[in-house]
């Protein structure tokens, strides 16, 4: 028998570079080269996605930035629109009779000077524009003290007030003309003189036909002030505030609702 081995044997050159043929591998330089293309295409890559992403990024925010704008210049538009105050009235037309009416859109708050003046402006009109035989002396002496001389003087024209055509001796008690107020919208910015629009009706009853003539529309723009001036107690009982119009305007409402 042979004596056992202490010592292994070493492996051989080729063993121990990996190969068995005895020789390494050695790195070219073309494939150092392909090395490097391929570590500069990754890092392209790599940049392109990071320049890509913070693209994205800014497209992203500028969106945002317009959508908050878009928002903010809404909410400013809304703000404003609905902050405006409502109209305090709208004309309405009635479809049957065509009628204008003055339509509150708002609480009735008038002040008392505003629940004064159209008090006294729509007296004025009931006693220029009615005709009654039996108090036509008083729609005479009331617009008398009311009209300020070049409206009086226009009354007087219109009715011919002191001549033998004027309208009590022309047509005495056989017909009448009533006053309907339908509105009255004042225009108080001026401390001193006021404005008026009075939308009113006259309807004018001969007393031979049974039914009364269909109704006119009309529309007065009035513009008044008082004044202190001395009156006897009578005067007093119909002018107590002094009231003096200054200006007085009527036209048809509306042409086709206007009688001949």
């Amino acid at each position: 028998m042979g004596r056992l081995r202490n010592k292994k044997e070493a492996p051989d050159q080729g063993e121990a570079n990996g190969s068995h043929d005895g020789k390494g591998t050695a790195v070219t330089r073309d494939k150092i080269d392909q090395y490097r293309e391929e570590r500069r295409g990754l890092e392209v890559d790599i940049l392109d996605e990071i320049l890509l992403s913070r693209k994205r990024a800014w497209q992203i925010a500028c969106a945002a930035c317009v959508l908050t704008l878009a928002s903010y210049g809404l909410s400013g538009f809304l703000v404003y629109r609905y902050s405006q105050p409502l109209p305090q009235h709208i004309l309405q037309r009635d479809a049957k009779t065509g009628a204008v009416e003055s339509v509150s859109l708002t609480q009735d708050a008038k002040t008392y000077n505003e629940v004064t003046d159209s008090y006294w402006v729509s007296q004025f009109i009931q006693h220029y524009e009615s005709y009654d035989f039996n108090s036509a002396q008083l729609d005479y002496d009331a617009v008398g003290l009311m009209a300020s001389p070049a409206v009086a003087e226009q009354y007087m024209a219109r009715y011919k007030w002191g001549t033998s055509d004027a309208v009590d001796k022309r047509l005495g008690d056989s017909e009448n003309v009533r006053v309907r107020i339908n509105s009255v919208i004042l225009n108080t910015q001026d401390a001193e003189t006021g404005i008026a629009t009075v939308r009113f009706t006259t309807t004018r009853k001969v007393r031979q036909r049974p039914n009364s003539e269909p109704p006119e529309y009309w529309i007065a723009v009035v513009s008044y002030k008082y004044e202190k001036s001395l009156m006897t107690s009578s005067q007093r009982n119909i002018n107590p505030l002094g009231l003096r119009i200054m200006s007085y305007r009527v036209n048809p409402e509306a042409a086709n609702n206007v009688g001949g």
